[in-house]
C-alpha cells in the first residue's frame, strides 16, 4: 500500500493500548514496529473513508471528490455508502416526479 521508505515515528501510548498492541504482536507473530505499521494502515484507511463520508454528507465534497479522498473507486465508494446506509442525495418531491 505504501512505499517502503520507512520513517521513524515516536509516540507515547496508554498502558492499556500497549497491552493490546502486545496481544496483536502475539497473534500476528510480528515485532512491535510491524504491528504498529499494520494498525496504522488500517486506521488511516478507515479514517479516510469516514472523513470522506462526513464531507459528502455535509455537502463539502462532491461524490467523486469524496471517493478520491477515501481512495476508493466510485463503485467502491457507492458500496460503502450503501453499507453505512448513508443517504447523500436529497431530492424534493417535484424533482422525484
Amino acid at each position: 500500500m505504501y512505499a517502503m521508505t520507512l520513517r521513524p515515528v515516536a509516540t507515547r501510548i496508554p498502558q492499556e493500548m500497549d497491552k493490546e498492541l502486545r496481544e496483536i504482536m502475539d497473534y500476528e507473530k510480528v515485532d512491535k514496529a510491524t504491528a504498529v505499521r499494520k494498525i496504522m494502515e488500517i486506521g488511516i484507511s478507515e479514517w479516510r473513508k469516514n472523513f470522506a463520508v462526513q464531507l459528502l454528507q455535509q455537502g463539502k465534497a462532491s461524490f467523486n471528490k469524496a471517493a478520491e479522498i477515501a481512495k476508493l473507486s466510485v463503485w467502491e465508494f457507492a458500496e460503502l455508502l450503501r453499507e453505512k446506509r448513508v443517504h447523500w442525495v436529497e431530492l424534493s418531491t417535484s424533482e422525484i416526479e
